[in-house]
């Protein structure tokens, strides 16, 4: 997915509102796909900082949010490389 299809995702998802109603309708697994799409974006937009204190900021996460540190690891290893494909795919 070109970075041009990711901005039109998020511009279909977001639309300049949110509507209430709909999220608290809204299956747990849509949930999660708009979450996954719009972190790619933030990280696309963004970038990925890799020092290194992002064991220690991994592990402050899962303490905070009570996420396994394996599972943050194993979630954080597979949108990289999603990414990394999209990447090099275009």
């Amino acid at each position: 997915m070109s970075v041009c299809s990711k901005r039109i995702e998020f511009k279909k998802l977001y639309k300049g509102r949110l509507n209430l109603t709909k999220l608290k309708n809204m299956d747990e697994k849509r949930k999660g796909e708009i979450a996954f799409i719009l972190l790619k974006y933030q990280l696309s937009r963004e970038g990925i900082r890799l020092g290194p204190d992002m064991k220690r900021e991994l592990g402050n996460i899962a303490k905070a949010t009570d996420i396994p540190l394996s599972e943050l690891k194993e979630f954080g290893r597979d949108i990289f490389k999603e990414m990394l494909n999209e990447l090099l795919t275009e």
